[in-house]
């Protein structure tokens, strides 16, 4: 099972930083 879309409900402190880290690291993931 490969991971394609990642939705971050409750972008905050954590939420935040995190998804924008794996948005980095997994160009092919989809981060909304």
């Amino acid at each position: 099972m490969e991971v394609k879309n990642i939705c971050c409900i409750g972008a905050g402190y954590v939420g935040g930083p995190t998804m924008s880290v794996i948005a980095q690291q997994c160009p092919h993931i989809t981060v909304t």
